[in-house]
């Protein structure tokens, strides 16, 4: 039987007020416009003003942050 070791990697967490940045970024980027967008595209467009850096892992935290706490909040839609 293997015993698995502790990760070596410490992965940062977002603070609350870095949080609070990127949701009101992010509110504003889909309130300029009318017709829903993708998240891909909204990923490129938070990237552009250099909030999230261009990794896998920041799409995917972007895809699951919106899938989770957007929706159930009522602040997105899945149509947004």
């Amino acid at each position: 039987m293997s015993v698995y070791e502790t990760s070596p990697l410490k992965r940062r967490r977002r603070s609350k007020s870095e949080v609070e940045f990127l949701l009101n970024t992010t509110l504003n980027i889909i309130g300029e416009y009318d017709d829903p967008i993708t998240i891909r595209h909204l990923f490129y467009r938070i990237l552009g003003v250099h909030v999230i850096e261009k990794t896998e892992a920041a799409y995917n935290s972007l895809c699951q942050h919106q899938a989770s706490k957007g929706t159930s909040s009522g602040i997105a839609s899945w149509q947004s």
